[in-house]
């Protein structure tokens, strides 16, 4: 039952390492701690070693009943402070107390007196015992959080880096590269001037998607630069059709999201909804305190587009693993809404 216990709260099972602990212990107690070893016969020898192998385990059991308990109770990485001092309270209660005990035996087992230099030397030899039965369980279990930290980051990265070419993916495609050169290429014989400034907005784009590939997070400023640049182009090919309305506080702006995340959104907004004249495409981009939500009017198409159904869950994914937090999805029959958490990094 305890065994369980062990792999629960530390990680590893201490089946076999609390003997090994116990016996080498018990093995160099005796040379290091009890006079003129070169002299000793090879009977006392084992007599000190067994009274030591039974002292050691008893104080064993008892320290790591004292660590099962704290660190049920607290996490080393929160409550370092009162795991130091409930430890080390402890360490120097039982090891007064088994002293004590273990004085008692081994003087009427060696045939020795009963002396307060020997008590004070036990009780150093507990302390040092309890200190080294600690430190196996704390190094253990910061071996294995270590190891899952590094394995936690190896997976955040290739994650990472998977989205950001699933998101370049989707944004750089061929379908909307060819929707923004056909929209270029009709204004340009009637509009030459809106048509450079349609293709500044494009090159913002496109500039705006390769800058960021190797970021996590961007600041919802930056985002919305992004944009703008494609609301512009939205406008320009769909005119009145489809109608962007933005309500950004200014304080919000410093705050942080994954990058393209609204522009996938919006686009998605494009691809799935019929547009037309008698029914415009409504988006609305309003921010909170902690969310910055993106809802459009639901009027999806009767012929849906190929889609590869990785837009949402992409910016899902990355949510979850950068920020351990999820995106909020909401449909009814009039409209359809995502809200993203807006973060803050400490400086």
């Amino acid at each position: 039952m305890r065994d369980s216990k062990v792999v629960e709260v530390f990680g590893f099972s201490d089946r076999y390492l609390k003997w090994i602990g116990v016996f080498l212990l018990s093995l160099s107690i005796p040379f290091v701690f009890h006079d003129t070893p070169h002299t000793r016969s090879l009977s006392e020898y084992f007599k000190q070693a067994g009274i030591a192998f039974g002292y050691t385990m008893v104080l064993w059991i008892i320290i790591r009943e004292l660590m099962l308990r704290t660190f049920s109770k607290y996490e080393i990485s929160d409550d370092a402070t009162r795991i130091i001092l409930q430890v080390g309270t402890g360490i120097l209660f039982f090891s007064i107390v088994i002293s004590a005990l273990g004085t008692a035996l081994e003087d009427c087992m060696v045939e020795k007196k009963i002396g307060f230099a020997n008590l004070l030397r036990t009780t150093v030899l507990s302390i040092i015992i309890s200190i080294a039965v600690v430190s196996v369980y704390i190094s253990g279990l910061l071996y294995l959080k270590l190891i899952a930290s590094i394995t936690e980051s190896e997976r955040l990265k290739r994650q990472s880096i998977q989205s950001q070419l699933e998101t370049l993916k989707n944004q750089v495609n061929p379908h909307f590269l060819f929707n923004s050169l056909n929209t270029l290429a009709s204004i340009i014989p009637e509009e030459p001037d809106h048509a450079v400034r349609y293709t500044e907005e494009l090159s913002r784009v496109y500039r705006y998607i390769l800058e960021i590939k190797n970021h996590q997070l961007i600041t919802l400023r930056d985002e919305m630069d992004c944009i703008r640049a494609y609301q512009f182009m939205l406008e320009t090919r769909f005119g009145p059709n489809v109608k962007v309305n933005v309500n950004i506080p200014s304080d919000c702006m410093n705050k942080y999201i994954v990058p393209l995340s609204l522009q996938i959104l919006l686009e998605n907004a494009i691809k799935h909804n019929v547009i037309s004249r008698d029914r415009p495409l409504h988006i609305d981009i309003v921010a909170g305190r902690e969310y910055i939500s993106m809802t459009n009017s639901y009027q999806p198409k009767l012929e849906v587009e190929p889609s590869t159904q990785t837009g949402l869950e992409n910016i899902r994914s990355r949510y979850a693993l950068i920020a351990n937090q999820d995106i909020d999805v909401y449909q009814d029959a009039e409209i359809f809404r995502v809200a993203l958490p807006l973060l803050s990094i400490s400086e």
